[in-house]
């Protein structure tokens, strides 16, 4: 029986994300870099089958004009989310690098007060993007 079989050392591990919100794409594309890492290196650690799971149509198999009918959110996208995506360069490159929206402020309300830092002032802003979700999911 299949099912009862004991993994070799050298199975993949089966992971399985739920939910393709930013949490869930920022995990599955860091699974997916150390997956990479593996392959170049000599490790003997057993790779991981990432398997994401999401409570709404899969969005890897509809076209692109198709994804802007559907209902979405935007990520906002900047240090650790952004280098995650790098990981998979044609999605940073094609998507967010191409359509998504660049940030050139930032701004916070603490109360009524408007913290804000902005390029012009030459503040160090960092690279910092809007990106509908669908898209991301659909290129994961």
């Amino acid at each position: 029986n299949i099912m009862c079989k004991p993994p070799t050392a050298t199975d993949p591990q089966e992971i399985i994300i739920a939910g393709a919100g930013p949490a869930g794409l920022l995990l599955a594309a860091l699974l997916l870099k150390r997956n990479e890492d593996l392959a170049a290196s000599s490790s003997s650690a057993r790779p991981y089958r990432i398997t994401l799971v999401d409570g709404r149509q899969n969005f890897g198999t509809v076209s692109s004009e198709d994804l802007k009918k559907h209902r979405s959110w935007m990520l906002g996208l900047a240090n650790h989310g952004l280098d995650a995506l790098r990981q998979i360069p044609e999605l940073y490159d094609g998507y967010v690098k191409c359509i998504g929206v660049e940030i050139d402020a930032l701004g916070i309300y603490l109360g009524s007060k408007l913290l804000e830092q902005t390029a012009e002032e030459g503040a160090d802003v960092p690279e910092t993007f809007v990106v509908d979700r669908n898209f991301v999911v659909a290129g994961m």
